[in-house]
């Protein structure tokens, strides 16, 4: 099997490392120099001479759409995994043959999610709390974080789409989104033309009161879920890989690149149990557009 992993910066260099684990033959298509693995300057060349029948699409958000377009002209029939968010805006995929779309919210492989995912099954959800923060300067070792996407509202960076997995999986855990306020912006000095920190309450077709915070200016590295529901609190640390069911905790052996090589096995096997699909993603895409028109929209107390 051979993949091809269109994009090489933090995250294309991890899914280069997982597929090459899982077993396939890997090329990459990137305009850097020092690249180690066989690279090719463009898609069309790549299509040509890799014949791949894997595409993993993990550059700049913005960018996304034309590379779907390219595969789809180069009559790419194989399978295309996107890296999330899908797009920087709300569109449709280019017509294509692709044997299967899928966007990757890796998070959904996480087995303290799927144990989650188990117990409010059963259980009424009463409240939701979720907070997800990183420092940005600290985020990619190495690499100037002014000159990352994540620091350009240009190329689809910014907390909202960058820390979108919260969103994902809340709508797979809770179900669609009902009614959305928010609130966001650029409040530190960080040389960003995005937003570093972002507030979303909203109600959920599972849960009447969910409230989400996103966070570039975390020192300490922090991805935390608190629910309440009708018989227990839930207190999730997907950092340290934990769960506390009231005074219960169950801590999970998760390997750094566990998540990445369940989501690609489940490609190859089409098991769309826990694989984000097209629709799905631009559900959360939906969901991020109408948090930003909602930002700002507040009554000031006035004395």
């Amino acid at each position: 099997m051979r993949a091809l992993v269109i994009g090489y910066g933090s995250i294309g260099k991890r899914h280069v490392r997982v597929l090459k684990d899982i077993g396939f033959v890997v090329a990459v298509v990137s305009a850097q120099e020092d690249v180690l693995e066989l690279s090719y300057s463009d898609v069309g060349a790549a299509l040509v001479d890799f014949s791949p029948d894997y595409v993993v699409i993990c550059n700049a958000t913005h960018l996304h759409f034309d590379i779907m377009d390219e595969l789809a002209i180069g009559n790419f029939q194989g399978n295309v995994l996107v890296e999330k968010p899908l797009f920087s805006t709300f569109s449709s995929v280019p017509k294509n043959k692709f044997a299967s779309i899928y966007v990757g919210y890796n998070l959904r492989f996480h087995p303290i999610l799927s144990r989650l995912k188990s117990l409010l099954s059963v259980n009424q959800v009463l409240s939701t709390n979720v907070y997800v923060g990183q420092y940005l300067p600290d985020w990619r070792p190495g690499i100037d974080y002014r000159e990352s996407y994540s620091a350009k509202k240009e190329q689809g960076g910014g907390v909202l789409r960058d820390l979108s997995h919260e969103m994902d999986y809340l709508i797979w855990l809770l179900g669609a989104w009902k009614s959305v306020t928010a609130h966001g912006g650029t409040v530190s000095s960080l040389e960003i033309t995005t937003e570093d920190v972002y507030t979303i309450l909203m109600s959920t077709q599972r849960c009447p009161i969910v409230s989400v915070q996103m966070s570039y200016l975390d020192r300490v590295k922090r991805r935390r879920i608190v629910i309440n529901t009708e018989k227990h609190c839930l207190e999730i640390d997907l950092i340290n890989n934990s769960i506390l069911i009231d005074d219960v905790k169950e801590v999970f052996d998760v390997g750094v690149d566990t998540t990445y090589s369940e989501m690609h096995l489940a490609v190859l096997q089409n098991d769309r149990s826990r694989l984000c699909s097209v629709d799905e993603a631009k559900n959360t895409i939906e969901l991020i557009e109408v948090a930003e028109r909602c930002n700002g929209r507040y009554w000031e107390y006035n004395e």
